[in-house]
């Protein structure tokens, strides 16, 4: 019994080690790179052995699934492309585990719209195509002003920016010009300042920092336990 109680010491001291190790090397995206991803790194447990190498995988596979569930529960539901975009993947040989989120817009090519002047007057137009982009970075970091440009967005080559409106624009109570293009109506702005950033990514990493203590208690009581009964 004895043998048994010092064994038991010895994982729970070992892994004490390995849950410092795992909470020091929780990175938020925000603070190693504008990507918004989660990492976990407990590479430097791979000196323990073989057991506790067993350990330390089921201790990231349930750090990396709750992660994962955390971080659909905080992305912005707009749409359901931000929440269908997150994923975990796991280097079990490296003890490593990612959290990412990647929600790519539709690309549009070159089309046909229909510009409205406010006189009820109407002229067949060109619209430049838009290329497909990843905009988990631009919800989670922001963009124009709020974002880390810290710049209001303006075209590069084009003659303005379209803003999708849900219905004709006014101006006190006036009819504004608008465009409309495949069943959506749209204003033009020359610049724009942009959409505040909603650090979804942070918020998640945060909420699995504070569980990870109670995650790895769970996974080394279970591995004591397993310990006491093969003796």
């Amino acid at each position: 019994m004895l043998k048994a109680e010092r064994e038991e010491k010895k994982i729970k001291r070992l892994f004490q080690t390995v849950r410092a190790l795992c909470i020091l090397f929780l990175i938020f995206g925000s603070v190693m790179g504008n990507e918004p991803k989660i990492t976990v790194d407990v590479k430097q447990v791979e000196d323990f052995g073989f057991q506790f190498q067993q350990m330390a995988q089921e201790g990231l596979r349930t750090t990396a699934e709750t992660g994962e569930a955390l971080l659909y529960e905080e992305v912005p539901k707009v749409t359901t492309n931000l929440a269908q975009g997150v994923s975990h993947s796991i280097d079990y040989p490296n003890l490593r585990a990612e959290l990412s989120i990647s929600a790519v817009s539709r690309q549009v090519g070159d089309e046909g719209g229909l510009l409205h002047l406010p006189s009820g007057k109407t002229r067949e137009i060109s619209l430049r195509g838009r290329p497909a982009f990843n905009y988990a970075e631009a919800v989670a970091r922001g963009t124009g002003v709020y974002g880390p440009r810290g710049a209001p967005i303006r075209p590069v080559s084009a003659k303005g920016l379209l803003i999708p409106v849900s219905s004709p624009p006014t101006r006190d109570g006036k009819p504004e010009s608008y465009i409309t293009s495949g069943g959506q109506a749209y204003i033009v702005r020359r610049s724009i300042k942009g959409r505040r950033p909603n650090p979804f990514d942070e918020r998640a990493a945060k909420r699995l920092e504070e569980k990870i203590p109670a995650i790895w208690d769970a996974v080394v009581e279970a591995f004591a336990n397993q310990e006491q009964q093969s003796q």
